[in-house]
């Protein structure tokens, strides 16, 4: 009897162990229970990411989910219950992506990607505190709704006065377009209708460039360019 009474207690012991180094093995270092956590970004913000970021280019400097704590902070002049009040509105929010000057990290914009969840009643409500912050600490906050692509070019007009980044250049003009325009068409001395230029094939227009009526063969009236 004593001998099954000891296996029981061994096999309760070893149980004991087994479950306790499992519960570490879950919990990690014993007092930091703490996993990496899901991706930082969603597949959506990651895409947007990208292209906000080729958008800034080398003008400055952009950075996820910050906290809107770690961006505004309160007024002075403030009571310690006032403070802590308007703190505890911010602290648990965040700022999709923050944009930072290259030179002193100093906040230039924020950027919020909305997606369908803006449309709930909930989201509506934080949207708007987030925007009345932004516009009462004088903020730049661009909300740019969540879709399949994003132009480039049209994120960096809209980013261009918060980044001092210039316009984009007008479009090359061809050499053709440099040239001087083609003078008008005259009228016809003999008929009144439009002349149009023509090249002479013989005689002695062969080679060169003339004004001839439209109205050829009927009317074969000429004149020479530049009259």
């Amino acid at each position: 009897m004593s001998t099954l009474i000891i296996i029981i207690v061994v096999l309760a012991i070893i149980a004991a162990i087994v479950a306790a180094l499992k519960n570490q093995g879950s919990a990690g270092k014993q007092g930091y229970p703490y996993r990496i956590n899901d991706p930082f970004l969603s597949k959506a913000e990651l895409s947007f990411f990208g292209v906000l970021r080729q958008a800034v280019g080398d003008k400055a400097i952009v950075f996820a989910k910050v906290r809107i704590a770690d961006v505004l902070t309160t007024n002075k002049g403030l009571s310690n219950s006032q403070r802590q009040t308007a703190f505890n509105k911010i602290r648990s929010k965040h700022f999709d992506f923050v944009i930072c000057s290259n030179e002193s990290a100093t906040v230039l914009a924020a950027v919020e990607l909305d997606d369908s969840s803006h449309n709930r009643k909930a989201q509506i409500k934080r949207d708007a505190f987030v925007n009345n912050a932004a516009e009462a600490a004088s903020l730049p906050l661009l909300r740019v709704p969540a879709k399949n692509a994003y132009p480039i070019a049209q994120l960096r007009e809209q980013l261009a006065p918060y980044l001092g980044i210039a316009a984009p250049p007008a479009p090359e003009q061809s050499s053709a377009s440099n040239t001087a325009p083609p003078p008008p068409s005259p009228a016809c001395p003999k008929c009144g209708s439009d002349m149009v230029r023509r090249q002479g094939k013989t005689g002695t227009l062969a080679g060169k460039e003339f004004w001839g009526c439209q109205q050829y063969p009927r009317c074969r009236s000429v004149l020479p360019i530049g009259t």
